[in-house]
């Protein structure tokens, strides 16, 4: 995290995609670095990091919270996240977002505001096929 503090000294980044779902309990799959998502503006002059694998786009307040006292998108962004790059099988994500609705990790409220966004909500009702 202190790779992506701004120039306040603020963290700008998020923990995100598979990094986020592990700390999320959703998936035994260890990712093999960690991913970090950064709003597209952010620019350093140092290199990334090997161990990150950085993500660039916003990540708006309601698509985050705190696990393990870092930062991190929630389980709902993170499930679409991951499924749209590909990077699990697509039963094990279906899994994962049965288990956060199940512990309440994913709200019907959040379900709701993802099924109103046209790209969000694509990819939600792909997940949700496989759910029920």
């Amino acid at each position: 995290m202190l790779w992506s503090r701004d120039r306040s000294d603020r963290p700008t980044g998020v923990f995100s995609h598979q990094t986020a779902l592990s700390l999320h309990d959703l998936t035994d799959a260890n990712p093999a670095r960690l991913d970090l998502t950064v709003p597209a503006s952010v620019r350093r002059g140092t290199p990334i990091p090997k161990v990150l694998r950085l993500h660039r786009g916003d990540v708006p307040p309601d698509d985050r919270e705190t696990v393990y006292g870092v930062p991190v998108t929630n389980a709902i962004r993170t499930i679409v996240d991951v499924w749209k790059e590909e990077s699990l099988p697509r039963p094990d994500l279906q899994k994962a977002f049965r288990e956060a609705v199940t512990r309440g990790a994913i709200t019907r409220t959040q379900i709701a505001k993802y099924q109103k966004d046209s790209e969000r909500g694509h990819f939600l009702a792909e997940i949700r096929k496989g759910s029920r």
